[in-house]
């Protein structure tokens, strides 16, 4: 599903699809059609997990989804659960995640020395990302203040009882 946040701060649904998983292939053809169809404008902003299928096609050349036309970040509190899974500590984790919502290089640079000194592993894993994806002083506000993808969060949970339920009802329960 493609979430929007509008300029009036509305979540917005703009796109879904129907899948049997969230493969490779799938994700293809759901970014292409939403790139040509739904949202051809330049400095669109997608923030997603980390998952390899997402991250592969959204890097594909030519498919529109690069710099300057399109950017990409990772959600923050993906990018703590996948740290949980990790290094399982809470204290480091709090830490992380509001190192990723500072706004200047020098804090965040600060915080990272900081998590550096406590477990050099963490800064070792966190370095596999690129800057970029990870802080938000470095998207030149593209974010608008959103670190995480929260927003899609709300639609998912009212559409998680239409779960099962036939898709002619899956797509009318969309427009309610």
């Amino acid at each position: 599903m493609a979430i929007i946040h509008d300029g009036n701060t509305n979540i917005l649904p703009i796109a879904f699809v129907v899948i049997k998983g969230e493969t490779r292939e799938a994700w293809s053809i759901f970014l292409t059609y939403l790139r040509k169809q739904i949202t051809p404008q330049p400095y669109i902003l997608v923030i997603s997990n980390k998952y390899n299928s997402i991250d592969s096609t959204l890097n594909t050349e030519g498919n529109g989804w690069q710099a300057p036309a399109a950017f990409q970040a990772f959600c923050a509190q993906h990018v703590a659960a996948n740290f949980m899974k990790h290094f399982k500590n809470q204290d480091l984790k709090k830490v992380l995640v509001n190192t990723t919502c500072l706004k200047s290089c020098t804090e965040f640079t600060h915080y990272c020395d900081w998590i550096r000194a406590k477990n050099q592993a963490i800064v070792n894993w966190l370095d596999e990302m690129a800057r970029l994806h990870k802080a938000q002083y470095t998207d030149e506000d593209r974010r608008f203040g959103n670190t995480t993808k929260n927003i899609s969060k709300c639609i998912n949970a009212i559409m998680k009882a239409m779960r099962y339920p036939p898709i002619s009802s899956l797509v009318k329960s969309t427009y309610f």
